[in-house]
């Protein structure tokens, strides 16, 4: 996949109103991620979620959904 890395544009982006969904942003690429022999990607931000708090650059902390 590449780089995972969670800016506070792209979580603004993802936000709905009780939650984040960031399903849409992988979809184009849906087809070619579905069946691979080997898919990596390289996870640049935790998924700590509110309970440590959301940021952004220089110190990432992600919403848990970005690992749905």
């Amino acid at each position: 996949i590449g780089d995972i890395l969670i800016h506070d544009w792209v979580y603004n982006d993802a936000k709905t109103k009780t939650a984040y969904d960031f399903k849409p942003m992988f979809e184009h690429a849906k087809s070619l991620l579905s069946t691979p022999d080997l898919l990596l990607a390289n996870q640049e931000t935790i998924l700590g979620g509110h309970e440590i708090g959301i940021s952004s650059y220089p110190m990432f902390n992600s919403p848990q959904e970005v690992g749905n």
